[in-house]
């Protein structure tokens, strides 16, 4: 099962996120495979910080964010390329199981 997960949604992302997603790493069984969506630059900062093995998720990267401000349906119709547009397109096209975002 691969699981895709919007770091850049919620309010401390993606910091928090990323950190869920270690300890999810930790307790999930090994045929789970997590797909962190978001700014790879980002997310791998993060992973080093805690020296989390990188190779222990996929990264798909996002060059555009959302910001909170954002009309939801606008911003999904004119930013494709933000975290959450993609984890749903990457559902859509059956490249993930599940998608989860607190954005």
């Amino acid at each position: 099962m691969r699981i895709g997960i919007d770091v850049m949604g919620g309010d401390f992302a993606p910091e928090q996120t990323v950190l869920g997603a270690i300890q999810a790493r930790n307790k999930l069984p090994q045929d789970i495979e997590l797909v962190l969506i978001g700014d790879k630059k980002i997310i791998l900062s993060i992973l080093k910080k805690e020296n989390a093995d990188e190779s222990f998720f996929n990264i798909v990267h996002c060059k555009d964010v959302i910001e909170m401000a954002e009309h939801p349906t606008k911003a999904i119709q004119q930013k494709p390329d933000s975290s959450i547009s993609k984890g749903f397109q990457l559902l859509k096209e059956g490249l993930i199981d599940s998608f989860a975002s607190a954005g």
